[in-house]
């Protein structure tokens, strides 16, 4: 004898209370205050304070992991000028985790007789007090820039024409000399002086072809000798025909 063909309505109905069934069990599962967020892991700070960026997060704290709204934390973390990225994710059952990726010092720029570290791209890192969360320990093994004019830095960063110039400078420079013996002077886009552990003044006007100009200095530093006393300045503003001027012994 044939059993019946159950009908398509049949396996419809139950196909219905069974995925009904799961999304109540799913639903009571993932309500359950064991997945409420209860913690945060801060991952690379070295310069901003992890209590800072732990203290951003405070609003999500007891919010459902699987629901949460990132989007008030990131705006947070996006207004930070010290951070170049940063990541979010969940760590199950209760913790969210930020990773940060800092922006470096790079060198320490005087401004009308103040100390701003800047990252490569003229970003102020700390100045005075503005800053409370980030804290930088040690400066002595950054080069020095003065003569940069305070009327041109707008919104706590540097023009990047002068950014750039520094970071090009510094980073030719930093291949034969140490970037704490150095200072430099930038009066203008034509006027950029160096000095070289407080003794050796090496002029280099434009910075343009300055890449070439430091290649000059480095030819030449050999041939000066380790007495850079004994030097008045070095002039390589015209880099194929660089001037090395000795002071002047006096009679004795």
């Amino acid at each position: 004898m044939r059993r019946p063909r159950r009908r398509l309505s049949w396996y419809i109905i139950w196909f219905v209370i069974l995925f009904f069934a799961l999304a109540t069990v799913l639903s009571i599962v993932l309500s359950l205050p064991f997945w409420r967020i209860n913690g945060v892991k801060v991952y690379g700070a070295n310069i901003i304070s992890e209590k800072f960026v732990s203290d951003m997060a405070k609003p999500l704290m007891g919010t459902n992991i699987f629901l949460v709204d990132y989007s008030g934390l990131k705006k947070d973390l996006e207004n930070v000028s010290q951070l170049k990225d940063y990541g979010i994710w969940r760590m199950l059952p209760s913790t969210i985790v930020i990773r940060l990726v800092e922006r470096k010092p790079f060198a320490v720029v005087i401004l009308s007789g103040t100390s701003v570290v800047v990252d490569e791209d003229g970003v102020f890192l700390k100045i005075r007090e503005k800053y409370p969360f980030v804290s930088i320990k040690d400066i002595s093994g950054l080069p020095v820039v003065k003569g940069v004019s305070e009327k041109k830095v707008k919104n706590d960063c540097l023009p990047d024409e002068i950014a750039e110039s520094i970071k090009t400078s510094v980073g030719e420079l930093s291949r034969f000399l140490p970037p704490s013996n150095l200072q430099l002077e930038m009066k203008g886009g034509d006027d950029v002086n160096l000095l070289v552990e407080d003794v050796l003044r090496v002029r280099f006007g434009s910075v343009e072809n300055i890449s070439r100009k430091i290649a000059v200095l480095e030819a030449i530093l050999p041939g000066i000798g380790e007495d850079w006393s004994i030097v008045d300045y070095v002039d390589i503003r015209v880099a194929a025909s660089p001037v090395v001027r000795y002071h002047k012994r006096k009679n004795t």
